[in-house]
């Protein structure tokens, strides 16, 4: 719309017109729908005064040269200078509590202003200052895991309020209300957990902790103003209880059961160790003992072998000197008939009969023999103590395999004497006359070995 001396211009708008207002050089045109212009009333230009949310402009009215505006979204104030137009949000309607404006809904009434609603009808006193924000908060609920608990005395001490956790809970939520005549805030909360602050949304009037750690947090719910002022605070302790495991005592009981049975198991290692260890020793001394039984075994199989074969030569060399004897026997015999042969003959043979009488070839080999024989000989004194020393010197000629008429060289007797003497040590141990004497000896003396 262009008002010339002319005539008047019309312009369209997109949106129908609520208000009409002329200040100063402007005209500013209220519409339903696209919110508030401005039209230059020299160049007949037209601005749109832009605020967030105003989309409709009910009224404006001038109160004492300052210029105020009703919206859908609230109470404006119209600030005009020569560079900007500029519309700053006093109030919103929820502030004000009077409901949705109407289409005439502003008028100045002593000093201020009467604003109507759907509500009815507010008187606003512009020259009473009223606060835009609020300067107080509210803990009006906190639940854990979702269930109330009762509230602490919150402005009773301004100590730390505390609040106790116990180990299976595990979720702490604090509801909380501005406490303002308006509904208007531009302040934040913030809660600080343990030196990290944490926003809450401007929307929220909630929040919730989880997951805390066993021990004890520290917790302040602080308004700030814009500037970041510190408008008020509440402080809560919060200990949170652990399991039994996580108590330091039992940690501690706990490292000191890990620590015992490690060194239980490290002294068993080693013991079982040790056991090895000496179980390798006895097995390498066993065979140790072994070879040293084998080397020994040999040694005395060789021994045996060359005292059997000095005992078969000691025999030998007895019946040869008997035969020899019995040849000057037989020569003495035919040769009777000369005194000298005779007599040299009588004195060789007393010579062959002395020294066959005095010839002990067994004596000289029996301590030798006795001594390769020591475990054979000692076995038989224990199995058989009622035998003699000659009888068992007879015996362990016996067990040597050696012929009667071989025993008997070596011992200077006749055969019929190595027979009775059987005989004598068959009668001593209880046995029959057809039963083996060696045969019987080797048995008892392997079923007592076998005891053994």
């Amino acid at each position: 719309m262009h008002i010339r001396k002319e005539g008047i211009h019309y312009t369209s708008f997109s949106a129908p017109i609520l208000e009409l207002t002329s200040i100063g050089n402007f005209i500013f045109v209220g519409t339903e729908g696209t919110g508030l212009y401005a039209v230059d009333k020299k160049s007949h230009s037209k601005t749109r005064v832009i605020s967030e949310g105003v989309s409709i402009a009910y009224s404006i009215i001038d109160v004492n040269h300052n210029y105020y505006i009703a919206s859908n979204s609230g109470f404006y104030n119209l600030d005009i200078r020569d560079s900007s137009l500029e519309i700053r949000k006093i109030f919103s309607v929820q502030d004000l509590n009077i409901g949705e404006f109407n289409r005439k809904v502003i008028a100045a009434y002593k000093g201020g202003v009467l604003l109507g609603g759907t509500r009815g009808l507010y008187y606003l006193d512009l020259n009473q200052q009223l606060p835009k924000s609020p300067n107080r908060f509210l803990v009006d609920k906190i639940l854990i895991d979702e269930k109330a608990v009762p509230l602490p005395n919150l402005r009773a001490t301004t100590s730390r309020q505390l609040l106790t956790l116990q180990k299976t809970e595990n979720t702490l939520q604090f509801d909380f209300e501005l406490i303002s005549p308006l509904k208007k805030f531009q302040q934040s909360v913030h809660y600080i957990l343990d030196g990290k602050a944490v926003p809450v949304s401007p929307q929220s009037r909630s929040f919730s902790i989880t997951n805390l750690t066993p021990g004890t947090h520290e917790l302040s719910i602080k308004l700030l103003s814009k500037e970041g002022i510190v408008l008020d605070s509440i402080d809560f302790s919060i200990d949170k209880k652990a399991p039994f495991y996580r108590y330091a005592a039992f940690q501690f009981l706990t490292v000191i059961v890990l620590l015992a049975l490690i060194s239980v198991i490290i002294v068993v290692n080693l013991q079982a160790r040790k056991r090895e260890i000496k179980i390798q020793l006895l097995e390498t001394e066993k065979q140790l003992l072994s070879s040293k039984a084998r080397e020994s075994k040999a040694l005395l199989d060789k021994r045996n072998t060359e005292l059997e074969f000095q005992l078969i030569k000691t025999s030998n060399r007895v019946e040869i000197l008997r035969e020899f004897r019995s040849k000057f026997g037989e020569i003495l015999r035919r040769a009777s008939s000369s005194e000298h042969v005779e007599t040299s003959l009588r004195d060789l043979q007393r010579t062959l009969d002395r020294e066959l009488k005095n010839e002990t070839y067994w004596d000289g080999l029996q301590d030798k023999y006795y001594r390769i024989n020591e475990d054979v000989v000692s076995d038989l004194k224990t199995e058989f103590p009622q035998l003699t020393k000659g009888d068992l010197d007879f015996v362990l000629l016996l067990k040597k395999n050696l012929s009667s008429k071989e025993i008997a060289a070596l011992l200077n007797i006749t055969v019929y004497a190595v027979r009775k003497r059987k005989y004598r040590i068959k009668k001593k141990l209880n046995l029959p006359e057809e039963e083996n004497l060696l045969s019987h000896l080797e048995n008892v003396q392997n079923s007592a070995n076998s005891e053994n």
